[in-house]
């Protein structure tokens, strides 16, 4: 880089940034503007339409974003279904792990029932 004053980013990215601001608002102007021309474009279509009665022409609104699906509330186990799972894990295992399972001393495992 040759010698000389060094570069100034801050005033580049402000310039930037305002020319940013410039065409976001130009574009948005412009979009209202031809929305509000559409309007007015279909409320004279209407009038000329009507004749005596003085009825609008229905203007085509944004269909509405679909709405989240409400998630269900799950239901609590209840103590018989609690002890149902826990008698089924117990049979599991101890078909699994043989009969001793891991079980304290002196505990016995639960009949395998099939």
């Amino acid at each position: 880089m040759p010698p000389g004053r060094p570069k100034n980013y801050d005033a580049r990215i402000a310039k930037l940034l305002k020319q940013l601001r410039a065409a976001l608002l130009g574009r948005e102007q412009a979009r209202i503007a031809a929305t509000v021309e559409a309007q007015m474009a279909a409320l004279v279509a209407g009038l000329g339409k009507a004749g005596a009665a003085v009825v609008a022409a229905p203007v085509a609104s944004a269909p509405a974003a679909p709405a989240a699906p409400v998630a269900k509330k799950r239901k609590g186990w209840s103590p018989a279904a609690k002890a149902a799972a826990r008698l089924r894990m117990q049979r599991y295992w101890a078909a699994r792990k043989g009969k001793a399972g891991k079980r304290a001393k002196g505990a016995k495992a639960p009949a395998v029932q099939k």
